[in-house]
């Protein structure tokens, strides 16, 4: 995830081009880092007033060269989510310009641009609910909940029933066989149900660990 503004240009040459003077096409781009984390779909125009327009195939193989450099990040090649592009100079060779030319100038001005910029990591989390006899032991769950990183939202018992209800956050990828271990640690009468509830940055420590795995190949 970003966590600045960006601007920045490139410039990409026909270099196999035979004729006296080789295609060419350079872009100035602006990235903005945005609250949602959705998929990157189109690029946004901010070009000066006596800017040629930009046509629409050509905004169509810009945005897939963009797409390209956030789907593979500069923290271990992990895509790039919740970010904004915005082009704000297009300066071609001439009025036919080869698409897969706009799509590498526009990659390789996204990619540089990130590798410049601050980074985050960041992770889904997933809204939990487990719901327990009252009189069972809520200890062992809540030990095991902290074992993967679960911050706690809330615990009481409901009203009128025989159940205590224990709400937290945690991690996706902390949620595997949770629900097994949750009938286990409640002799199979714990009821628990997990959604998805956003996403949050990831701790520094847990960062270089997972960072680590990845460039090992795990």
């Amino acid at each position: 995830m970003l966590t600045e503004e960006l601007t920045h240009s490139a410039k990409v040459e026909d270099g196999l081009s035979e004729k006296k003077r080789p295609e060419f096409v350079q872009l100035t781009m602006r990235l903005e880092p945005t609250k949602e984390h959705v998929p990157f779909k189109k690029i946004d125009l901010d070009l000066p007033q006596t800017a040629k327009p930009v046509r629409l195939d050509w905004q169509k193989a810009i945005a897939e060269g963009c797409s390209n450099a956030l789907q593979n990040g500069p923290l271990a090649s992990y895509p790039v989510h919740a970010v904004r592009v915005i082009l704000t100079e297009c300066v071609v060779s001439g009025g036919k310009i080869n698409p897969a030319l706009l799509s590498a100038c526009a990659q390789k001005c996204v990619s540089e641009s990130l590798s410049r910029g601050e980074m985050v990591l960041t992770e889904p989390v997933m809204s939990i609910q487990i719901d327990v006899r009252s009189d069972e032991p809520t200890q062992p769950i809540l030990n095991e909940l902290i074992k993967r990183r679960a911050q706690f939202e809330h615990s009481d018992t409901l009203d009128s029933t025989e159940y205590r209800r224990i709400q937290a956050v945690l991690p996706l990828s902390e949620t595997e066989n949770l629900s097994k271990t949750v009938r286990t640690l409640t002799s199979g009468f714990g009821d628990i149900s997990v959604q998805f509830s956003g996403y949050q940055q990831v701790p520094d420590h847990e960062m270089n660990s997972i960072l680590q795995r990845r460039s090992e190949g795990f």
